[in-house]
């Protein structure tokens, strides 16, 4: 094996990984190519010994591409094809296999990948039978995809909370010091006192320095909120022009702080079984138990049910079924994902200011489509979009992984009319995350616009809730 070339080897390493005692994978060389046959040594009762049976299975290339045989037994090839896939190999189909196999036969390993964080990005407590039929490999190559998959990019499974379904407005913070700009720590030190502050970055660019994103209560004036938080961060120290926006999100979300999640149990948490008919289809009070599974998913979004109920003394079944009304209420949006370790250049923002409303949305298609339109990263073309107020327009926070990526996209704002862009860059968060995952554009009030707006076709949805093609069934009946 040490002789071998490193991408026969590996190759072959892989392939053996699918194949247990008594059946066992050979590789022979003959005339200078490498050919895999599968050995087995069943016992000879007639004989009194164990006699060799050899099966040809198919030749692997020098460059480490495995052409299997065509008339090898099709769960051996299943088998050998989804072994090699799942561990970063490729697999040519026979010219007489129908065209649709060999189409997903030859689909790359981050091909593979991109479906299986969309599906965890859309629905992360999608069982594995689930994804592997969705992704035409076997379960325990999908088991492999998707622990392969957490480990390099530190995924984290959440939930995705709707807190304007519980009485909170979403805001933007903005601020341009005039004089000197706080160094990140002393302004992460102030910011994370205040629970209401979700997520605080660092800009550069010509207009702002800093970028805050928090929640508040829709009660409390915008005013007053403002002179609030400014206040009681003490960032009033440092002069500074100040922009204070109610932000209403149209695509994406940012994961919620804990701290916030403690105040928001003091706020609105209802005991007992009063009042239960304000459960739809809004509410702002939510049960104790309900309390309890928003804060255990939102830290571990694949924690079980059974273990909410033990660690909180609930009788068995009570953490499924509040999930079950929390989901049904739209306060949970759905189980996703958040990667940790992605390949980012950084995260571009382009603020857009609406300045001619009419031209705007007769060109806006453009701008739109962006939204649904598949890439060929990790990631979403967006992390996080909302529209603003004052002034009427947007904020779009796009990840960036090459250069020239974001200009590509201005040349999509461009075609749009009675706009003008402001841009900028994050150099570094202070406080609270984004969440890096691959949403599926056919879900996001974008494509409805074009469909309801536009005269767009309905894209088609991909259903992610298992079974519900079968009857009408939600994600917490899974």
């Amino acid at each position: 094996m040490a002789s071998l070339p490193d991408p026969i080897r590996r190759t072959l390493e892989n392939l053996k990984k699918g194949y247990q005692p008594p059946s066992y994978l050979v590789l022979r060389r003959i005339n200078g190519k490498y050919y895999v046959y599968k050995d087995m040594r069943p016992w000879d009762s007639e004989r009194k010994k164990r006699k060799t049976i050899s099966e040809y299975l198919g030749r692997i290339r020098d460059d480490g591409l495995f052409i299997r045989k065509e008339s090898s037994k099709e769960d051996e090839l299943e088998n050998a094809r989804s072994i090699i896939v799942a561990h970063g190999g490729r697999v040519e189909m026979p010219k007489e296999k129908r065209a649709e196999e060999a189409v997903q036969e030859q689909t790359t390993l981050r091909e593979v990948d991109e479906k299986i964080l969309t599906i965890l990005s859309m629905n992360a407590r999608a069982t594995l039978p689930f994804i592997a039929k969705r992704v035409d490999l076997s379960v325990s190559a999908v088991e492999n995809r998707v622990k392969n998959l957490e480990k390099r990019h530190g995924i984290r499974y959440l939930a995705e909370i709707d807190v304007d379904r519980l009485g909170f407005f979403k805001f933007i913070i903005l601020a341009k010091f005039l004089d000197k700009v706080p160094d990140p720590e002393t302004i992460r030190a102030i910011a994370e006192k205040d629970p209401r502050i979700q997520l605080a970055v660092m800009l550069t660019g010509k207009k702002y320095d800093l970028l805050m994103y928090m929640i508040g209560e829709k009660s409390m004036e915008i005013t007053y909120l403002m002179r609030d938080v400014v206040s009681r961060a003490r960032l009033g120290e440092y002069p500074a022009e100040w922009h204070f926006m109610t932000f209403y999100e149209t695509y994406g979300f940012v994961p919620l702080r804990n701290e916030f999640l403690e105040t928001l149990r003091e706020k609105i948490v209802k005991k007992g079984r009063k009042n239960i008919d304000v459960l739809a289809p809004k509410r702002e009070q939510i049960f104790e138990r309900e309390f309890a599974v928003l804060k255990e998913l939102n830290n571990d979004g694949s924690i079980e049910f059974t273990e909410i109920d033990r660690k909180y003394g609930f009788d068995q079944g009570r953490s499924q079924y509040a999930y079950g009304k929390l989901v049904e209420d739209g306060i949970i949006k759905r189980i996703t994902l958040s990667m940790e370790n992605v390949p980012l250049k950084y995260v571009g923002i382009d603020f857009l200011k609406i300045t001619e409303l009419k031209d705007y949305y007769e060109t806006r298609v453009p701008f739109l489509e962006t939204f649904i339109r598949g890439t060929d990263t990790l990631l979403t073309s967006y992390l996080l979009a909302g529209d603003i107020g004052s002034p009427y327009g947007s904020i779009l926070f796009k990840p960036v992984f090459r250069d020239g990526e974001l200009e590509e996209l201005r040349k999509d704002l461009s075609k749009v009319k009675g706009l003008e862009v402001e841009t900028a860059t994050v150099t570094k968060t202070i406080l609270g995350k984004f969440c890096y995952r691959k949403f599926d554009g056919a879900y996001s009030v974008q494509q409805q616009v074009l469909v309801d707006r536009y005269g767009y076709k309905q894209a088609k949805k991909p259903e992610y809730a298992e079974g519900a093609a079968k009857k009408k069934q939600s994600m917490w009946d899974l």
